[in-house]
């Protein structure tokens, strides 16, 4: 596991169960140093080959690009082509660009196939990529899972859901991402310009939490804009705090062009009662639909300003939503729930 993976198996803390333990493919330190994989990776490959003698069930977490493609095919060497354990592939991402490469190139459709493609079980975010996987040559009686990433409920109890719609004078808009320009920020920045330059709409906030790339210039763009009295940067946000900002907020917005497997902050933003308001990418379309927000095409500038109009005029609108979005997230997609489901696929 590596990365976010990682992040989202702590956050589920499967290790609570005594036939379950966790084998991490190297730490974030670890990545900064290319010198330091070179002996890493080896160790690594040779630790995971020992622990593959003391388990029935091999749980393997790629994403759909380049890099993750081939270092988790030697895995899947050891473990399934090797020691001959059940296999179980979970899909966490998925890279457009890279779909197209694995189409054109017989190396990487045969790794798809032969090594990826013969497990014994896939877990999807959701049906689009069981359609993509079919469409590069899995088997149309390959063993497919339904599951979801997890909203982390640790501190969602100290927060009351009914009183958060008790002051909406100030409509709070948050967008809970990496800063880069893929997931929206710039977008998200011209549409409140819009939204107070153009419809002379004062009473919003936008609330930008995250770091990346694309920070200085996009703080750059709301000076520019003279946009300081409306929106905001966090900067990285954990734990309380962002369980804070989520309560006080009433909107997400997150006009993502990204192909996104299923976003963690779409998740807590329900469980935390927002109404969201996003983009049609990838697993996204699978979890919104009209009763928990509206997905518009991320370059339609004009149909984002419309609706969050349209909501400031109607905030019972927000609030009914946020209810439901609340209620819904909590009877599917908090870490325990996904935990137990996850046990279940795993331990069958």
């Amino acid at each position: 596991m590596l990365g976010g993976v990682a992040a989202f198996y702590k956050n589920l803390n499967l290790e609570t169960y005594p036939n379950v333990d966790y084998f991490f493919i190297q730490h974030n330190s670890d990545r900064s140093f290319r010198l330091k994989k070179i002996f890493i990776y080896p160790a690594k490959f040779i630790l995971f080959f020992w622990k593959c003698t003391q388990i029935t069930t091999v749980v393997i977490n790629p994403s759909f690009e380049r890099n993750s493609i081939l270092r988790d095919a030697l895995y899947l060497l050891i473990a399934k082509k090797i020691f001959r354990r059940r296999t179980i592939i979970f899909w966490h991402g998925w890279a457009e660009d890279f779909e197209e490469k694995v189409k054109r190139s017989a190396i990487y459709t045969f790794i798809l196939q032969k090594y990826f493609g013969t497990a014994d079980q896939t877990i999807i975010l959701s049906n689009v990529f069981k359609i993509k996987l079919k469409s590069l040559g899995y088997s149309t009686n390959h063993n497919f899972y339904l599951s979801s990433v997890a909203a982390d409920d640790s501190f969602i109890h100290s927060f009351p859901i009914q009183e958060k719609y008790t002051d909406m004078k100030i409509i709070k808009l948050l967008f809970l991402s990496r800063i880069i320009s893929k997931k929206g920020i710039f977008r998200a920045i011209e549409m409140i310009h819009q939204l107070v330059n153009n419809k002379g709409i004062k009473n919003i906030r936008l609330f930008v939490a995250g770091d990346g790339d694309d920070v200085a210039e996009a703080k750059k763009m709301v000076t520019d804009m003279q946009l300081q009295e409306y929106i905001q940067f966090l900067g990285f946000i954990k734990d309380y705090e962002k369980d804070r900002i989520l309560f006080d907020s009433h909107i997400l917005l997150f006009p993502t062009s990204y192909y996104e497997g299923m976003p963690v902050s779409i998740l807590e933003a329900m469980l935390f009662g927002l109404y969201i308001l996003t983009s049609p990418r990838g697993g996204i379309i699978d979890i919104i639909s009209e009763s928990n927000g509206i997905l518009i095409d991320e370059n339609d500038c004009d149909g984002y300003v419309n609706k969050i109009a349209e909501l400031l005029n109607n905030t019972q609108r927000i609030k009914k939503v946020g209810f439901y979005n609340h209620i819904y997230s909590s009877e599917n997609y908090t870490s325990s729930i996904v935990k137990e489901k996850l046990y279940t696929i795993f331990s069958n």
